[in-house]
């Protein structure tokens, strides 16, 4: 079966076109994580955060690929710091998740809730 119209455009305009609020695994953790950090959530806060909490490795390119692809979606929302001479004139990103994101993360966390009921004692290591 051949691929919508709108998925050939990019993955942002198949998701809004389609309606789908469904989340990978690393973009749940990602949202997870800037909920988590508050309004100290920026792009190497949340990779601290994955890596300490979760345990999950990302490199910088994947996470802001990723960060930035949530932005699209319309998930987080954006703002900049001002510069400082310790950053060398740069500001930092900072990101906040959205109503839509935290629609998207309450969605996605009912239903791999949902699928994990009742089955905790299937993966007990003591079958």
């Amino acid at each position: 079966m051949e691929d919508p119209p709108a998925c050939r455009t990019g993955y942002f305009v198949y998701n809004v076109l389609m309606g789908t609020t469904h989340l990978g695994e690393l973009e749940h953790m990602i949202l997870l994580a800037v909920v988590r950090l508050g309004p100290d959530a920026y792009g190497m806060s949340v990779l601290r955060e994955l890596e300490e909490r979760a345990g999950r490795t990302v490199s910088r390119g994947g996470l802001y690929l990723v960060l930035e692809r949530m932005v699209q979606k319309g998930y987080l929302a954006t703002r900049m710091s001002d510069a400082t001479p310790t950053r060398g004139g740069r500001a930092k990103r900072y990101f906040e998740l959205t109503d839509d994101g935290r629609e998207a993360l309450r969605i996605s966390g009912r239903a791999v809730l949902a699928l994990w009921d009742g089955l905790e004692h299937l993966l007990d290591d003591a079958r």
